[in-house]
């Protein structure tokens, strides 16, 4: 984009003269990409859409007339390309939401294809930050969306999450005011009984002393591969999901037989390294086994595995959600290899 003439055309935007496409684009990109995943449940496709709607935005750019700011303009282009992803599309989900939990000792089942499943989103360095961006991405908050038919979805993330008034609403999907005041008022409805079901997640706050050092105590364990450590971090009943299995396990006794037969079967080892995801604590794994670089012993080869969220209460891990995709490390800023240095830190 950046390259195309329009990217240096001045605009007259929000009190602000001549600011390029590409400036109004860079100012707007981060807001844009997760409103684009609120709709979609997926990291991914986020990204995609929003290439979309850059596109979408430079060719419309001679049509813009500035009756409405420049946000919401973009805004109604970045709704509309979602809604176009979203035909034809059932909403994603997640294994406790969609089967029951694994009898004792059952093995995963085979998985199921990827595009079913929500992405977790990558929420920057801290929770304080997300926490101050007010950023409605908790991974509940994202599966009960996907639950709403996607214009519902729409309505009620500009009208409860982004701000805006209904006749702005209206317009920027080409509704009436009623329309869009009866489709909020059945999405708050629908979001309240999926919630009643299935919970919602406790507030964003700042780790504590006590739970960062949980944290270390957990990373430690998965590196050495003690199946008894982890287990010990757990509270009773906790869960163990892994999308794209459907399978996932409650209580520790079910969560130890699938950490001893299947994550570390074969041998298989882990480098863990700390970052955040919707909000909440999360991990970069890395497997062994993969494939060996110039100069690079097989123990020395670690591939992308999976990003893994972590849910804590009362100096416990009461849920573990393991989104085993490796392509996911690479959106959460890592690289093909390990960093260097110590992950336990």
């Amino acid at each position: 984009m950046s390259g195309s003439p329009a990217s240096a055309r001045p605009l007259d935007v929000e009190a602000q003269p001549q600011v390029s496409f590409e400036d109004l684009l860079r100012r707007h990109r981060r807001e844009l990409l997760v409103h684009c995943y609120r709709m979609l449940g997926s990291w991914t496709d986020a990204e995609d859409v929003f290439q979309d709607v850059s596109l979408r935005a430079w060719r419309a750019l001679d049509r813009f007339e500035g009756r409405a700011s420049a946000r919401s303009w973009l805004y109604r282009i970045a709704t509309n390309a979602c809604l176009t992803a979203l035909r034809g599309r059932s909403g994603r989900s997640l294994p406790e939401a969609s089967v029951p939990a694994a009898r004792l000792g059952a093995a995963p089942a085979p998985p199921i294809e990827e595009a079913r499943w929500i992405q977790p989103f990558p929420s920057g360095p801290s929770v304080e930050a997300l926490a101050a961006g007010r950023e409605s991405v908790t991974l509940a908050f994202i599966l009960a969306l996907q639950h709403l038919p996607p214009r519902q979805r729409a309505v009620l993330l500009l009208r409860d999450v982004v701000g805006y008034e209904a006749s702005e609403v209206a317009a920027m999907l080409k509704m009436s005011v009623p329309a869009v005041n009866s489709a909020l008022i059945r999405a708050r409805a629908r979001i309240a009984r999926f919630r009643r079901r299935h919970g919602t997640e406790g507030r964003i706050a700042p780790l504590s002393p006590g739970q960062q050092r949980l944290l270390r105590s957990y990373v430690k364990a998965w590196e050495a591969g003690d199946v008894d450590a982890i287990v010990a971090l757990l509270s009773r009943d906790a869960v163990v999901a892994m999308p794209p299995f459907a399978t996932w396990y409650r209580g520790r006794a079910a969560i130890a037989r699938w950490l001893a037969g299947s994550a570390f079967g074969e041998g298989r080892a882990f480098r863990v390294f700390p970052t955040f995801a919707n909000g909440r604590p999360a991990f970069a794994f890395y497997k062994s086994g993969g494939p060996c670089l110039p100069g690079e012993s097989a123990a020395e080869a670690f591939e992308p595995h999976c990003i893994q969220m972590v849910w804590l209460a009362r100096r416990r891990i009461t849920r573990i959600v393991s989104f085993l995709d490796g392509r996911l490390v690479n959106d959460f800023g890592f690289g093909p290899r390990p960093p260097l240095g110590s992950s336990k830190k």
